[in-house]
């Protein structure tokens, strides 16, 4: 939860990252109205139609929240449902948030710029 632009509410945000080798982007910050697995998948979805990147999504990395991993409403499920403008073989990497932590310290030492 962040502040809105007046700094008076607090709004739900989705950082939404994409990488590549030796290259990491923030695609955007987009402010989520509910939280649920519906609007998550909506806004990475466009998040990936704003910088063009489609058709080159190989993986998504997400933790092990229900509005993410539901069987009918969760973003990943409603993501590959999306699948036809997508890559056909995306590979879902789901860890419960302190395990992605962990991962994601381990790629940053690697490919450090410093």
């Amino acid at each position: 939860m962040l502040p809105d632009i007046t700094g008076k509410n607090k709004v739900d945000r989705l950082p939404v990252i994409a990488t590549d080798l030796n290259v990491e982007q923030l695609l955007g910050v987009p402010e989520l109205l509910t939280g649920t697995g519906r609007e998550v998948s909506l806004a990475v979805y466009n998040m990936l139609t704003e910088w063009s990147l489609l058709n080159k999504v190989q993986a998504f990395v997400f933790d092990t929240t229900a509005s993410n991993t539901g069987r009918l409403n969760g973003a990943c499920h409603l993501l590959e449902q999306k699948q036809q403008k997508l890559e056909p073989d995306i590979l879902n990497l789901a860890c419960p948030h302190y395990v992605y932590e962990i991962l994601l310290q381990g790629v940053f030492n690697e490919t450090s710029f410093a």
